[in-house]
């Protein structure tokens, strides 16, 4: 999961910064690593805290036929922590971080941060352990737990069959098959077959 991945360290939303910042911030640094990971620093000396951002380049459009959900279920699975080890949020709540969460879109699955300039080094760290540990610690139990959580949030967010249905059929009218965005949107059906193999599997490629 290493390769093809970005790592942004910014302070949060630089654009919304009034003219009076703005000054403070510098150019932004690129340098790409070896292993293909992107590391991107955008400077801010404005603010006391720092913005960590894990942007990993695979999304919903990368779910297997059938399987539409997969990545959203990988981020989820991430954030778990199995003894002995804890997990991504006990060890970011321990280093004074706010608004630790994450995001899977069309195209990336994005990890972000917010914490004190000086636990840089420790959010750094936490991001590397993420993709590092992967999955193989996760029981069969704690997938189970995270699939019933996608399942709720499913029904959260598109709230009777319908409204899905309507939804999935305007973006497999707008992009033919086998556009990645033909079947972008997980059933309820897809989200009960998920598994942590299917997971793991997921995460190894990508």
């Amino acid at each position: 999961m290493l390769l093809g991945a970005s790592l942004w360290l910014a302070t949060p939303d630089p654009d919304a910064v009034s003219s009076a910042h703005a000054a403070t911030r510098e150019a932004p640094q690129r340098r790409l690593l070896a292993n293909g990971i992107e590391v991107v620093l955008l400077p801010d000396a404005s603010l006391p805290q720092v913005a960590v951002v894990s942007s990993v380049r695979a999304g919903f459009r990368d779910d297997p036929p059938g399987y539409q959900g997969l990545a959203h279920f990988v981020e989820h699975l991430t954030f778990r922590g199995v003894p002995p080890f804890a997990s991504v949020s006990e060890l970011y709540a321990e280093a004074g971080a706010t608004s630790v969460n994450a995001t899977t879109s069309s195209d990336t699955t994005d990890y972000y941060a917010l914490l004190p300039a000086a636990q840089l080094e420790r959010g750094l760290w936490l991001e590397a352990r993420r993709l590092a540990i992967g999955l193989d610690s996760i029981d069969e139990g704690t997938a189970r737990d995270e699939r019933a959580v996608l399942l709720r949030e499913h029904e959260l967010r598109y709230g009777y069959a319908p409204g899905f249905r309507l939804l999935s059929a305007t973006y497999a009218a707008l992009f033919a098959a086998p556009h990645p965005y033909h079947a972008l949107f997980p059933s309820e059906r897809s989200l009960e077959r998920l598994s942590l193999d299917a997971a793991r599997r997921f995460h190894a490629v990508h």
